[in-house]
């Protein structure tokens, strides 16, 4: 957001200095400003997983709180080994979801979507 933000005063200054836009410049601006990357969601998605699986980890002893912590996970118990000679290769991958996580998921997409 930063970034658009310096753009957008960046091309005002250059504008004000060199004169009036034209329409078809104003709206490659506001199309420019008001495009959504998805790299933003991607990162919004994984920082409401990881700050509502935290938040769940902490509420788990709380005896109000409690029913945030509680979810389930699935994925590999052990991990898969494939011994190449020259070369280990472990593969493995746990996902644990919890109702604070999910919550997370969903105030990052609404975040988003005002943006």
């Amino acid at each position: 957001m930063i970034y658009f933000d310096m753009v957008y005063w960046i091309f005002h200054y250059v504008n004000w200095e060199n004169g009036r836009k034209t329409p078809s410049e104003m709206r490659k601006m506001e199309v420019f400003m008001k495009s959504k990357n998805g790299w933003i969601l991607t990162v919004m998605l994984l920082s409401g997983i990881v700050l509502g699986g935290f938040i769940g980890m902490l509420t788990s002893g709380v005896s109000g709180l409690g029913w945030l912590g509680y979810g389930q996970s699935f994925g590999l118990e052990s991990p898969i080994v494939l011994n190449l000679g020259l070369l280990v290769l472990t593969f493995g991958l746990t996902i644990h979801i919890s109702i604070a996580s999910i919550i997370g998921v969903v105030l990052a997409i609404l975040i988003y979507r005002k943006m």
